[in-house]
């Protein structure tokens, strides 16, 4: 039986289609929503900082507010409840206590955005506690920058940092398709199989790299040929993080020299330089009336040999595993004892797990991992009396 063309274009039917389409569309996104491959977009799915900020409005009575600040590990899934904080305040709920989260994590940022997301928002959320997320990774990465603290008090610390991008309709429907998770994953599922849709994310994370470590324009590209064409462009196709590479290519040793802190290196000379960094954080928070806690995130090439393969391929140097305690760790941990903050280190939680806890091929946490550390960071809250109000 043959359908005439006319049929095609009859309203009725022309609606029954896009109804179907759309009912497909949304099954679609929510199954994908709940698949785990969706830990692997968790860092996208979130509004500006200052929308963030926004959009918690005003503290109810008797309710206790928690403002995270960290990076990608702190911002992951925040819009569907999956981080560390939503999940320690979902248990604080089931508790019976009055709890609101106000998530100002920012994924690719440091120390320097985690004091200005505190500064710039701190009056707007009014929070009673606020959680630092320190990745033990780059946030503590010696650098050459002024610290914080000069930054602020030249006045630069509070200017956003400017990225460039594009602005007109196509930046307005990119900024549209990056809240569906299905749009997300079609889109980078394409970008293996189609280079013109790739961007140059990942040359200018190495770029970046690069300058930060002293290499000349010819120990870059030296250093670049020798890598597997493999990563490059997995890398460049964003189907692994092209910053990990880019660290692994200019920083090999960067997970081994912040761990195990040798006597010449720069991760152990600038260390004081970075901690300086946390204490005015901290120092800043006090001062507006907020207790500050800090959470230790780790990458998993400290954690278990069973996440080192991704860490070897792209050609890190590997700290050693049979160590209780690094000494960064002792230090970070000596630098807040004497401050009074409460702090949580989720290695000795992620080393006892029996469960893949990380995103594959990724130094970030998933879904279980998260959940670990949220249900640890409930407890030492709960129990600190922090989730009682002041």
């Amino acid at each position: 039986m043959s359908v005439s063309s006319s049929s095609w274009r009859d309203p009725k039917n022309l609606l029954l289609l896009a109804v179907v389409l759309a009912a497909c569309i949304g099954v679609g996104e929510f199954t994908l929503r709940q698949l785990p491959l969706t830990d692997r977009l968790g860092f996208q799915q979130v509004a500006d900082v200052a929308e963030r900020a926004a959009a918690a409005g005003p503290r109810e009575p008797g309710q206790v507010r928690i403002l995270g600040i960290g990076d990608s590990f702190t911002v992951f899934r925040d819009a569907q409840g999956k981080n560390y904080l939503r999940i320690a305040a979902s248990l604080a709920a089931d508790k019976g206590k009055t709890i609101s989260v106000v998530n100002l994590g920012e994924a690719g940022v440091g120390l320097d955005a985690y004091a200005r997301n505190l500064i710039r928002f701190a009056d707007t959320v009014k929070p009673d506690v606020v959680v630092i997320g320190l990745y033990f990774g780059d946030d503590l990465l010696p650098h050459g920058r002024k610290s914080v603290r000069e930054r602020y008090a030249e006045g630069n610390l509070l200017q956003p940092d400017i990225r460039p991008g594009e602005t007109g309709i196509l930046h307005d429907l990119k900024s549209i398709a990056k809240k569906s998770i299905l749009l997300n994953y079609v889109y980078r599922q394409a970008k293996v199989y189609i280079p013109a849709l790739r961007s140059n994310y990942f040359e200018i994370a190495f770029g970046y790299l690069a300058k930060q470590s002293g290499l000349t324009v010819a120990e870059a590209r030296s250093r670049m040929a020798e890598v597997d064409p493999e990563l490059v462009d997995l890398a460049r196709a964003d189907a692994i993080n092209g910053w990990d590479l880019a660290f692994a290519i200019c920083m090999p040793r960067l997970y081994l020299d912040t761990y195990t802190l040798p006597e010449d290196s720069k991760s152990r000379l600038k260390l004081d330089e970075r901690l300086d960094d946390l204490s005015f954080i901290i120092a800043e928070a006090r001062k507006r009336g907020i207790k500050p806690v800090v959470v230790y995130l780790h990458p998993g090439i400290v954690v278990e040999a069973r996440y080192r393969t991704y860490f070897r391929k792209l050609g890190y140097a590997m700290p050693p595993m049979d160590v209780e305690r690094y000494k960064i760790i002792d230090q970070v941990s000596a630098h807040l004892n004497a401050l009074g903050v409460p702090h949580l280190d989720s290695l000795p939680l992620l080393r006892a797990s029996t469960t893949d806890d990380y995103i594959p091929n990724d130094i970030h946490l998933n879904s279980k991992g998260q959940s670990i550390v949220g249900g640890a960071l409930f407890q030492m809250l709960d129990q600190s009396g922090l989730l009682d109000g002041s």
